[in-house]
This record gives C-alpha cells, structure tokens and sequence, in this order.
C-alpha cells in the first residue's frame, strides 16, 4: 500500500464520519424526504426534470412545503438504491417487496421506528402503482 493509498483511505474515512454527523443531527423530516424521494426516483425511473411527478409525490406523501427541495434526492435514486427493480418488474403489494428494500437500505438512511418506515414504503409502493396505471 503505497502512500497515496493510505492518504485516500484516511481522507475517505474521516469524509465518511463527517457525513453521517451531519446526516445524523439532520432533521427527521428532511431524512424521510430523502429516502422517500430518491426511491421513488429509482421505482418509477423519475428524474429531476420531471416536476409533475415530483409534485404529486409530495403532495401524496406530505414531505415538504416546496416540491423543489425533492429534486436533488431524485438525481440519487439510481446510485443509493440500485438493486431494487422498478415497479413494472415487481408485486408492490407484497410485504416480501418491503423488507427487500428495508433491508437494502443503507444504514444511515433510517429516519424512524420500523412500523413508521414500512408504512411509508408502503404508501410509496401503492402511490407507484397507481401512477403506473395513469
């Protein structure tokens, strides 16, 4: 392990615990915004661009007062949750479907209690759905 290596891994470690820090004194509601967003994003294959989905998105889930702020979590959904298929490909109805993606979840994304992150989930899998429909 040359020197670059070692100067690398102890930069990325301490980016690392700088992140989740400030992602651990970050407010709740801002959490389920970003989870809720970036999976939807990766469920329906919805880009930042796309501001009517967005929208009715936050206006379903009641995530935030300005449909905006959920545009950059949008541009993560393919990176933080690349191996959950999108809604075509998937029984939304199954709770076999809503441990999948708790389970792969990245630690740091947990906003709440079990039941309250299965719920939204949930919620986001039958508004999906229904949007898949439309």
């Amino acid at each position: 392990m040359n020197l670059i290596t070692k100067f690398r891994a102890a930069y990325r470690r301490r980016l690392t615990l700088v992140w989740h820090g400030l992602w651990e004194r970050s407010d709740v509601g801002f959490r389920r915004m970003c989870v809720i967003a970036s999976l939807h994003a990766q469920l329906v294959k919805c880009s930042s661009d796309d501001d009517s989905r967005i929208c009715r998105l936050n206006e379903r889930m009641q995530l935030v007062a300005d449909s905006n702020a959920m545009k950059l979590p949008t541009l993560f959904g393919k990176v933080i949750w690349k191996n959950i298929p999108t809604v075509d490909k998937v029984n939304v109805s199954s709770d076999r479907m809503v441990r999948r993606i708790i389970r792969s979840m990245p630690c740091w994304l947990n906003y709440g209690t079990q039941e309250k992150l299965e719920s939204d989930i949930r919620s986001l899998l039958g508004f999906c759905s229904e949007q898949k429909c439309r």
